[in-house]
């Protein structure tokens, strides 16, 4: 498991690299605006994030907000997770 906020990014952009077979992208870039996530994408990203980090998560927390970008959903991981995030 990651040691700080930033290993917990990396693990995250592999992730969602994998999900989308593309990792030309930043932790800031909005990841729905561009293309890179569509709704299979994301429900595939939804599932990995549960089965990597051993959270569940449900319907009322898939706001577009909290995984838009690596660094959001790096800190929503962290949050479920009981760290704080701090870059």
């Amino acid at each position: 498991m990651p040691e700080t906020f930033g290993d917990l990014r990396v693990e995250i952009r592999r992730l969602v690299s994998v999900t989308i077979d593309d990792d030309r992208f930043d932790d800031d870039e909005s990841l729905f605006e561009r293309g890179r996530l569509d709704s299979i994408a994301f429900l595939t990203l939804l599932q990995n994030l549960e089965v990597t980090y051993g959270i569940d998560i449900v319907g009322s927390e898939m706001r577009l907000e909290t995984f838009r970008t690596i660094r959001s959903i790096a800190a929503f991981v962290a949050s479920r997770r009981g760290e704080a995030p701090a870059s």
